[in-house]
C-alpha cells in the first residue's frame, strides 16, 4: 500500500533526514512539503485560507494520507531553512478543513522527562480532536527521527483503512448511524460496545456530537472531503482517547496489569500467555502502533481458561488460593502496572474504570501543570 505524505519541518537538514528515513521504509512512498505555498500578507486572506487552498490544489491528483508538522515552526528561508507559511496553529487548521490526519512533533524536549510524559498524558484528550502528537522522550536524536518516520507509516496507514471503511460504507448509509460512538462500534464489528464507546463523552464532548449534515457538508467541499474529517475525527479518538484510557480496548500493560503480571515485558515474551490471548487481540485500525487487546475477551481468558493460573505462577504474579490472579493497577503516566497508592486525576476519562496515577506521580507534578 504506498502513502502520499505531507512533511512540514522548517530546518532543511532535519527535513531531508526525515524524507530519507521515510522514503528508505518502502518504495512506494512519496514525501512533499510546503515549499511552494507562499503566504502573502497582505492579501486580505487569512494564512490559514490560503494554505488551505494551496492543499486543494496540490492535491487534485492524489490525496495525502498524513501530514507531519514540527510543533514549532520558527524558522523562515535563512541559512538554508525552510520558509515556513506562519505558524504551526494556522497549518493544522488548514489541514483539519482538509480532513488531512497530523502527526505533530517536537524536536527537543524541554525540562524535565518525566514531567513531559505526564503533561503528555494530561492534555492528551483534550487536543486530541485536532491531531496526534509524538511522545518525545522515547527516544532521542537520530533515533527520535527514525521512531517518528516509522511511526508515520504506521498512523497514515490506520487513517487510510478508517478512510477506506468509510468510503466502502458511503455517505448515504454513515448518517444513517446515530453519533460517532455508533458509527465507530459499527465499524470495529464491536455493535455491542456503543453504549462502552459513548461514555467516553464526558470527558470531550466534540467526539460525540452529531455527525454533519448535508448543510455543513456544502460548506467543505462535498462528499469526499467529509469522509475524510470523518475519518480522522474517528483516528484521532481511537488514538488519543480509547486506546491511551483502557476501557472496551486494552493496551498491554493493562492487560498484564489485570493478569497480576508487574512487567509488561513478561507479558509480551511469554509464547504460551500470548497464545492464550491470541483471540482477544486487537486488530483494527493502528493495530501497528498499540498492541491492544478487547477487555472482554481478555476477562474470558482469565475467567475460563484453566492453565492460565499455572503459567502465571511460573511468572511470579501473585495467584489467589482460588486461582484468580490478584489484579494489579496500570498507571496511564508510566504505561506499566503497579501496586500502591493511587489517583484518578479529572483529566482521566470516567469511563476508563482501569486507568490509575501513581500517587508520588501525581502529587509531584500535579503543581507544575498550573504554571
Amino acid at each position: 500500500m504506498g502513502f502520499r505524505l505531507l512533511l512540514i519541518e522548517d530546518e532543511r537538514d532535519k527535513y531531508e533526514t526525515i524524507k530519507e528515513k521515510l522514503e528508505n521504509i518502502s518504495d512506494d512512498i512519496h514525501v512533499d512539503d510546503l515549499t511552494e505555498c507562499h503566504i502573502a500578507i497582505d492579501s486580505g486572506s487569512a494564512p490559514e485560507d490560503q494554505v488551505y487552498e494551496y492543499l486543494k490544489g496540490a492535491e487534485k491528483g492524489s490525496l495525502f494520507d498524513l501530514a507531519i508538522v514540527d510543533r514549532t515552526l520558527i524558522r523562515f528561508a535563512a541559512d538554508g531553512n525552510i520558509s515556513a507559511p506562519h505558524d504551526a496553529p494556522s497549518i493544522r487548521a488548514a489541514l483539519n478543513r482538509r480532513g488531512i490526519p497530523i502527526l505533530s512533533y517536537q524536536k527537543k524536549v524541554q525540562g524535565n522527562a518525566e514531567l513531559a510524559r505526564y503533561k503528555y498524558r494530561a492534555t492528551q484528550t483534550a487536543e486530541g480532536s485536532r491531531m496526534i502528537s509524538f511522545p518525545t522522550w522515547r527516544s532521542s536524536g537520530d533515533d527520535f527521527l527514525a521512531d517518528l518516520s516509522e511511526s508515520a507509516i504506521q498512523y497514515a496507514n490506520g487513517f487510510k483503512s478508517i478512510h477506506q471503511s468509510l468510503l466502502k460504507l458511503g455517505t448515504e448509509n454513515v448518517h444513517k448511524y446515530a453519533g460517532t460512538a455508533d458509527l465507530l462500534a459499527t465499524l470495529l464489528d464491536k455493535p455491542e460496545l456503543t453504549g462502552e464507546f459513548e461514555a467516553y463523552s464526558d470527558t470531550y464532548s466534540a467526539y460525540f456530537s452529531e455527525l454533519p449534515r448535508e448543510q455543513e457538508l456544502k460548506e467543505i467541499g462535498g462528499e469526499h472531503d467529509f469522509l475524510r474529517i470523518l475519518a480522522a475525527q474517528l483516528g484521532y479518538w481511537l488514538c488519543n482517547t480509547i486506546q491511551p484510557f483502557p476501557g472496551p480496548i486494552i493496551n498491554a500493560p493493562a492487560t498484564a496489569a489485570q493478569m497480576g503480571i508487574s512487567s509488561t515485558d513478561v507479558l509480551q515474551k511469554n509464547n504460551n500467555l500470548l497464545k492464550l490471548l491470541e483471540h482477544a487481540q486487537y486488530k483494527g485500525p493502528f493495530s501497528e502502533v498499540f498492541c491492544s487487546y478487547w477487555y472482554y475477551d481478555v476477562v474470558d481468558v482469565i475467567e475460563n481458561s484453566g492453565e492460565l493460573s499455572d503459567l502465571l505462577r511460573l511468572v511470579g504474579a501473585k495467584v489467589s488460593d482460588d486461582n484468580d490472579p490478584e489484579a494489579l493497577r496500570y498507571c496511564v503516566v508510566t504505561e506499566a502496572p503497579f501496586d500502591g497508592a493511587y489517583a484518578r486525576p479529572n483529566w482521566i476519562p470516567k469511563a476508563s474504570a482501569l486507568s490509575f496515577v501513581k500517587r508520588d506521580i501525581h502529587q509531584m507534578f500535579t503543581p507544575w501543570m498550573r504554571q
